[in-house]
């Protein structure tokens, strides 16, 4: 695997770590926004496979961190940012949101609303009993279905806007840096 690639995406996970690690749950999921960019740029720079990775060193270091803080929700942190990341993973590759270096701003920015949207569903739902049994959140049925509906709406906008900007910012900024790792559709043919 291309090394300065490799680095760059572990450097990418650690941001999405220091954005999200410090804040409590459920008021990180407001900060989708940096994640999905992160992960995006993570998609576009190692192609399949990307996003799973910078959310595996995400899901790494937030799992430890979680493990000190709070241990009652360390073992839902890993299997949520992997969902994420190969949700990402999946549904780009579906969308064919990269072709080379190219990566496609709608579709990249749709695979990253659908994973958003599934994931913060997923994650709400599966995180919703211990968040109250820690006093995160009241003990309120009307109060839950009014955040659940506000983080996951708030998620697929900051999924469907950090898909774009990230595709946005691999074009303008980083392709031509990363453009001589990516492979071709040349250097991928049999001799």
């Amino acid at each position: 695997m291309r090394t300065r690639s490799l680095i760059t995406a572990t450097l990418l996970g650690v941001l999405v770590f220091l954005i999200k690690g410090p804040l409590l749950a459920p008021y990180a999921d407001f900060l989708v926004i940096f994640e999905a960019i992160l992960i995006s740029i993570g998609y576009a720079l190692l192609g399949r496979g990307g996003a799973t990775y910078v959310e595996l060193v995400n899901g790494i270091l937030l799992t430890v961190y979680e493990g000190i803080t709070t241990p009652s929700l360390a073992p839902f942190v890993l299997p949520l940012a992997l969902t994420f990341g190969v949700l990402t993973d999946v549904m780009a590759e579906l969308l064919k949101a990269r072709v080379g270096a190219e990566v496609r701003s709608k579709r990249l920015a749709i695979a990253v609303t659908i994973s958003a949207g599934v994931t913060g569903v997923v994650a709400y739902v599966a995180t919703l009993p211990a968040l109250v049994a820690l006093g995160f959140l009241p003990n309120s049925p009307s109060m839950d279905l009014i955040l659940g509906v506000t983080i996951i709406v708030i998620g697929v906008a900051e999924g469907a806007a950090g898909g774009f900007l990230a595709a946005r910012i691999w074009d303008r900024n980083l392709k031509a840096r990363f453009q001589a790792m990516a492979p071709t559709t040349e250097q991928s043919k049999p001799l």
